[in-house]
């Protein structure tokens, strides 16, 4: 089944656009709070190049990007020491009152954007799947896990 491409428009923007925290790095303290908002700035910042190599139909520019993000996913839940909480961040406590959920929504996503990889990297025709799988389990993960912007 293929993926209407403005579904597909709308999920990266979707990333692109919630992923950055509302706080400056100026905002947060030395440790594991600044150091995932990094990481999570990083993984937006691939996440609207994979968006925006999809829009203009350049597949061949989706691989290196993916590639980072798989490789950030895997460093996401040691940056969530338990009660690492600030009032700049939007990690909201249900990290850790649903750890188990948490390593689940985690996993979705170290899997999606490991399949995001292979597809790319092989030029499979499920890439637009692949890169919608992934758009979602981050989604998904905010959704539960990170507070809206305010």
């Amino acid at each position: 089944m293929a993926v209407p491409h403005r579904l597909l428009c709308a999920a990266a923007l979707t990333v692109a656009v919630a992923v950055p925290a509302a706080a400056s790095d100026a905002d947060l303290p030395a440790g594991p709070i600044h150091d995932r908002h990094e990481l999570m700035e990083e993984i937006g910042a691939n996440a609207k190049k994979i968006g925006d190599a999809m829009k203009s139909g350049a597949r061949d520019q989706v691989a290196a990007p993916a590639r980072a993000i798989r490789d950030a996913a895997a460093k996401v839940l040691p940056l969530f020491p338990e009660g690492s909480l600030h009032p700049k961040s939007r990690a909201l406590d249900t990290i850790w009152k649903d750890w188990v959920g948490y390593e689940k929504s985690n996993k979705e996503f170290e899997d999606a954007a490991a399949a995001l990889v292979v597809a790319a990297e092989s030029g499979s025709a499920e890439l637009p799947q692949a890169v919608k799988r992934m758009f979602d389990s981050c989604k998904s993960c905010h959704e539960a896990f990170r507070a809206p912007e305010e």
